[in-house]
This record gives structure tokens, C-alpha cells and sequence, in this order.
């Protein structure tokens, strides 16, 4: 269970009661807020980019990927009229040299994320795995 409490000038701080953990958010200044920490939109990117991460994570350490050599950054894009989350750009980059069939099930296991299915449809969700050597 989460408990949301609202502490003035657009924050919040929630907290998750079975661990004691909390995370503050701050509405986003082109909003009317201070943008002092991540906004509620910035969450649900971040519950869209930990999902992702944890279903790709078992299929890495099936296959040999190292973890720290995988990245997910997820951009969101908003839209004014209606004012909501229009889309979501997923990149997954994996800087170690895979093979194409372990690429392939990182990608259904990136695709298979609960959060994603769970966004309603008008929502563009784009995710792309690139695997390269590192540098």
C-alpha cells in the first residue's frame, strides 16, 4: 500500500508503508509547481523504465549480459490539448556484444512489461533494444 500526503505548493510525499520507503514528488513548473524533484508524470516513466528493466534482468542473466552494461532511458512527451502523456520513447542500449537471437528475447521481454500493457492504448509506447560493443 502507498499513502500520498500532500505537503503545500504541488509536492507530495508517498510513501510505501510495508518498507517505511518514500519518494517526494513536485509538480513540474511548466505546471504551476517548483519542479523540486520528480513529478507524477516523471513516475509513471520511471514505473514504465523499472518494469522493462526488471523483465529484461532474468532474461540477462540467463544469457551471459553483464547488468551494468545495460542502460534504459525513457523520454515522455506531452500534449497540451488534452493535457496528458501523448508518448513514451523506451531505449534500451546493451554495450556488450550479444548475439542476435539473445537481442531478440530481450526485446519480447522489454515488450512484455506489465506497465506497458497497462497504458491505455492512445498512448504511443516505443521501445528499441540497441546491443554494441562498448567502446
Amino acid at each position: 500500500m502507498l499513502k500520498v500526503t500532500l505537503s503545500g505548493d504541488g509536492e507530495c510525499s508517498i510513501l510505501h508503508t510495508p518498507t517505511g520507503v518514500t519518494v517526494d514528488t513536485s509538480k513540474s513548473p511548466a505546471y504551476g509547481g517548483l519542479g523540486r524533484s520528480f513529478s507524477s508524470t516523471d513516475l509513471l516513466a520511471a514505473a514504465l523504465g523499472s518494469c522493462i528493466a526488471t523483465d529484461i534482468e532474468p532474461v540477462a542473466i540467463r544469457h551471459g549480459v553483464p547488468l551494468d552494461r545495460i542502460t534504459i532511458e525513457v523520454d515522455k512527451r506531452l500534449s497540451v490539448k488534452p493535457k496528458r502523456i501523448d508518448a513514451f520513447d523506451v531505449r534500451v542500449t546493451v554495450t556488450a556484444a550479444i548475439r542476435e537471437d539473445v537481442a531478440a528475447r530481450l526485446r519480447r521481454a522489454a515488450h512484455a512489461c506489465l506497465v506497458q500493457r497497462s497504458l491505455d492504448p492512445a498512448i504511443a509506447c516505443t521501445v528499441t533494444l540497441e546491443a554494441r560493443p562498448a567502446d
